[in-house]
């Protein structure tokens, strides 16, 4: 529950990263980081990690470490060609069932976990938001703050530089979309109407 999961490899394997083993709202959230490969007739769960008796040197501005522990958060996969290989957790509840806004890196090649600080002012910490790749950017949407209130912001995280940018999106209550008509309502009746008055073309 509460888990967070992205494509990697290419498409060719899909990452699954944390969530928590209860409906507890104060269960604790777990750290497991497993990957989901599509190679041959079966697919098959592997941990990540680094390979046995590997001796890797840690990438610059990042901090080697475990998976953390988190819950409602995101995972982003930046690109999965060569030498691009890497996935996002941004995020969520962490061990102490608070919400935060660190950011961890996963590096698909090596099989490392690094703790990361992005520069240009960290995104408000957020839980239950909403991530994704857009082009050489991650795209980091709403949520619910630590104080519990919703976040309505756009932002942006250069995959290369790790610097956030802040888009000027605020979305007011009145630009939510309205309610479908109910059946037997005016609106709905007009659209019936219309709908059997007009052909479609291609």
């Amino acid at each position: 529950m509460e888990a967070a999961m992205a494509d990697a490899r290419g498409g060719s394997s899909a990452l699954l990263h944390g969530g928590k083993q209860s409906v507890d709202e104060k269960a604790a959230p777990v750290s497991a980081l497993r990957r989901l490969d599509f190679i041959g007739a079966r697919p098959e769960w592997r941990e990540v990690g680094p390979p046995p008796g590997s001796d890797w040197e840690p990438l610059a501005g990042g901090v080697i470490t475990k998976a953390p522990q988190r819950r409602a958060h995101t995972l982003v996969t930046r690109g999965g060609g060569v030498g691009d290989d890497f996935s996002y957790i941004f995020g969520g509840y962490n061990e102490g069932n608070e919400i935060c806004s660190d950011m961890f890196v996963v590096d698909h090649q090596r099989g490392l976990v690094l703790m990361a600080s992005p520069a240009g002012g960290s995104a408000i910490p957020r839980a239950y938001h909403t991530a994704v790749r857009c082009g050489p950017y991650m795209m980091v949407f709403g949520g619910v703050s630590a104080s519990g209130t919703i976040i309505g912001d756009l932002r942006l995280m250069h995959f290369a530089t790790l610097l956030w940018a802040n888009v000027e999106l605020q979305l007011p209550p009145s630009s939510m979309p309205p309610a479908p008509p109910s059946p037997g309502s005016g609106d709905l009746a007009d659209l019936s109407r219309r709908g059997s008055d007009e052909s479609c073309s291609e």
